[in-house]
C-alpha cells in the first residue's frame, strides 16, 4: 500500500511545477488536480452542510489511490484546501500546505477570474458573523481577494498544518530536502532541478494589479488583513 499525501494551497503556488518535480523522483506517483471535474463544493468543505458530500467524495477518491504501485502516492490539488484533516488521517493521508507571500499572490491571482463577473466557481464567501459580510457588496475586488487570502492562511495557521513557503521550495535545496522528508522520502540523495512551468496567464482575464492605482481603502485593507500574515508565515517584511 502506498503512503498517501495531499498537498494543497490557496492556488497560484507552483503546484503544476511541483507535481512534475515529484514525478521525476523514484518511488513517487503524483497527480496535479487529478479529477479535472472535481466538484466546487470541495472549496466549501469547511461548512457543516457540505461535510457529508465531501467525505463521500474523498472516500471515492481514496479508493483510486489504492491502485498505485509506487511507494508514495501524491495528489496536489488546491480544491482540497479545506478537506478535514482528521477524516483524511483516518483514511491514511498526510495533508500539507503550500503558502505564498500576499503581495505576489495578489499580483498573480489578479490576472485570473476570481471575484470578477466572469467567475463561475463556487468560492468561499463571508459568513454573517464576519465583519466583511455586510461590506461585501460595496467592497472592491482587491479587498475581496485580501479577505480570501487571509481566510485561507489563517486557517492554515489556526489548524497548525505543516506548510512550506512556495517561493523557498522552488529554489532552496535544503527546503526541498525538508519537504521530501515530510512526505516520507528521508535522506533522498538525488533531487532533480525544480521545473518552472509558469501558468500565470492560464485562465487570465487580461487585468494586472497596479498597486499605484489602489484606493486608500484598498491599501488599508491590505495593511489590516494581509500584512500581519507576512511575519506569521515566516516571510521578512520589506
Amino acid at each position: 500500500m502506498s503512503k498517501k499525501v495531499l498537498i494543497t494551497s490557496i492556488g497560484r503556488t507552483a503546484t503544476l511545477s511541483l507535481t512534475q518535480w515529484l514525478n521525476q523522483i523514484s518511488g513517487v506517483q503524483a497527480y496535479h488536480e487529478r479529477g479535472k471535474e472535481d466538484p466546487f463544493f470541495l472549496y466549501l468543505s469547511q461548512f457543516k452542510a457540505y461535510t457529508e458530500f465531501t467525505q463521500q467524495y474523498l472516500s471515492q477518491r481514496d479508493a483510486l489511490s489504492e491502485q498505485s504501485a509506487e511507494e508514495i502516492y501524491v495528489e496536489v490539488n488546491p480544491y482540497f484546501r479545506f478537506a478535514d484533516r482528521d477524516f483524511l488521517k483516518d483514511l491514511g493521508w498526510i495533508k500539507l500546505f503550500l503558502v505564498r507571500h500576499p503581495r505576489t499572490y495578489l499580483e498573480s491571482v489578479y490576472r485570473r477570474k476570481l471575484f470578477t463577473t466572469a467567475d463561475t466557481s463556487f468560492q468561499k464567501l463571508p459568513e454573517p458573523n464576519d465583519d466583511m459580510y455586510k461590506q461585501w457588496k460595496e467592497s472592491s475586488r482587491f479587498q475581496k481577494l485580501c479577505w480570501y487570502y487571509t481566510q485561507v492562511h489563517q486557517y492554515v495557521l489556526k489548524e497548525q498544518y505543516t506548510y512550506f513557503r512556495s517561493e523557498a521550495l522552488i529554489k532552496n535545496r535544503p527546503v526541498q530536502e525538508e519537504f521530501l522528508n515530510a512526505i516520507g522520502l528521508e535522506h533522498q540523495t538525488e533531487i532533480p532541478d525544480f521545473p518552472h512551468l509558469n501558468q500565470s496567464n492560464s485562465g487570465m482575464r487580461g487585468e494586472t494589479l497596479d498597486w499605484s492605482a489602489l484606493t486608500s481603502n484598498d491599501l488599508e485593507t491590505y495593511e489590516e488583513l494581509c500584512k500581519p500574515l507576512i511575519v506569521k508565515l515566516g516571510y521578512e517584511l520589506s
